[in-house]
């Protein structure tokens, strides 16, 4: 679903896929172009890991996060009391005007590391956080890497008739986040 999506982004961000673009052609720059990507080749890619932050931030895989409450505390002036669940919407908090400016824009730089470091650790949740965060955030990540650079260098991406904003993109979330009518996008091969 997330590579759909960051495809889906890409196809209606032309700048920002011109940019991975390059980042990607100076990675290749030496030996062999076609290769496939090395784990070496995957560490370079600072502005793709970006690009998908930044899409799991407007279209975060899991809907709800929830916690048991082990022992009463307080949050914002709320008491949250022992034996409570506490549920977390990280589309609610990725789109919270006061963590990231201008929430709605699709902007990579959201995952410079100096913006990073100005925000909780905890603003950013697409696979939880903590000690209960999901095992695979760092292959996952690996994957996403792979599989959009290995797209990117062979193809462009433009929107599609059928969904020409990215505010026509519907989704749903059941136990992760669903496709109401399909994700659509165009794709030339570069040449």
């Amino acid at each position: 679903m997330t590579n759909a999506c960051i495809i889906f982004m890409l196809a209606h961000h032309q700048d920002v896929q011109n940019k991975v673009l390059e980042e990607l052609l100076t990675i290749y720059s030496s030996g062999d172009p076609d290769r496939q990507p090395t784990y070496d080749d995957l560490q370079k890619m600072e502005y793709l890991e970006r690009v998908i932050k930044e899409t799991m931030r407007h279209f975060p895989p899991l809907p709800l996060l929830a916690r048991n409450v082990e022992k009463e505390t307080t949050i914002g002036g709320y008491l949250i009391p022992a034996g409570s669940t506490f549920a977390i919407f990280p589309a609610l908090l990725h789109l919270n005007a006061q963590i990231y400016p201008d929430p709605e824009k699709f902007n990579p730089d959201n995952f410079l590391p100096e913006a990073c470091r100005s925000r909780h650790p905890y603003s950013f949740l697409p696979f939880s956080a903590g000690y209960r965060n999901c095992p695979g955030i760092k292959y996952a990540m690996l994957q996403m890497k792979t599989v959009i650079s290995t797209l990117i260098r062979s193809y462009r991406f433009y929107p599609s008739d059928k969904c020409p904003k990215p505010e026509n993109l519907r989704t749903t979330f059941s136990t992760t986040l669903k496709f109401v009518d399909g994700c659509y996008v165009k794709i030339e091969a570069r040449t």
